[in-house]
């Protein structure tokens, strides 16, 4: 085979790989950092035709991705339930992190998963800043709710954070509307969500953000899959059960689609996540 398998199994502070040269491994740890992918990058230098392969978990591995393919190396960013549901067919019992990287290289050397495209630049920056004012407006929320039980001596640490705080979510929401109004494809796509029913001006860089780049979605109900709307079906024996899928972007989470009052009207039984973290549709 020309090409060599790589198996990265990703996590917060480093990262292992596993090479898959045939039947055996060459594996080493780094550390998830941008120096730490500098030496990824150069030990990568070794194999022929290398094609990287991880898990999308969370956002771990976003720069680990971007460097790589924007460097050229092969990259294959594939759904964490695929290489779970590989590992089974394998009756796999270790669970270690350089034991699930040679698991990932076995799955790319079987299957040859599709390449990840990365999101363009514009797409990149646009992210960011959704992200950053998310939590901005989560720490205004925390503090806000402070103040409702806070002792009177800190009332006025609280205000004074919230208002700091409030002046940078308007700082990052002017930065998101002139993100966008400087991108002509940002543009031309904003001005099309805001002619649709139901879609929100918050809502809309949120869409852009995680549905706007190339290979995203091919289909409406690819978009919806991705926004944990599609509801999944199971049935056992005589008993029939149907539970919404488990959402993948937590920003996306209900928002993207105009059936999303019917959505809320069909689960007023179940308002918010359940014991088990997911939330069930009718």
């Amino acid at each position: 085979m020309s090409r060599t398998p790589i198996g990265v199994d990703i996590a917060k502070a480093k990262f292992d790989a596993a090479a898959y040269l045939n039947g055996k491994y060459k594996t080493k740890g780094f550390a998830n950092t941008p120096a730490g992918i500098t030496a990824f990058q150069a030990w990568l230098a070794a194999f022929t035709e290398p094609h990287v392969c991880l898990e999308a978990t969370s956002i771990y591995g976003e720069a680990l991705s971007e460097r790589l393919a924007d460097a050229g190396v092969q990259v294959s960013v594939v759904n964490p339930a695929r290489i779970a549901a590989f590992a089974k067919t394998e009756l796999a019992r270790t669970k270690t992190d350089k034991g699930d990287a040679k698991l990932i290289a076995r799955f790319c050397a079987l299957h040859t998963p599709e390449l990840w495209q990365p999101q363009p630049r514009s797409i990149r920056e646009l992210r960011a800043l959704v992200r950053r004012l998310e939590n901005l407006l989560e720490m205004h929320q925390m503090e806000d709710n402070r103040l409702q039980t806070a002792d009177l001596a800190v009332h006025d640490s609280l205000r004074t954070m919230m208002t700091a705080l409030q002046v940078q979510i308007d700082l990052v929401r002017a930065q998101i509307v002139q993100h966008i109004d400087n991108d002509p494809d940002l543009r031309g796509r904003r001005d099309l969500l805001d002619t649709i029913p139901g879609v929100g001006k918050a809502a809309i860089p949120v869409l852009l953000s995680v549905l706007a780049g190339p290979g995203r979605c091919e289909s409406a109900k690819q978009c919806a899959a991705f926004a944990g709307l599609t509801p999944s079906e199971g049935s056992r024996a005589s008993t029939a059960a149907r539970r919404a899928c488990r959402r993948p972007e937590t920003r996306c989470y209900a928002r993207p689609c105009t059936c999303l009052q019917w959505w809320r009207g069909a689960t007023t039984q179940s308002s918010g996540p359940s014991a088990s973290g997911s939330r069930h549709g009718a």
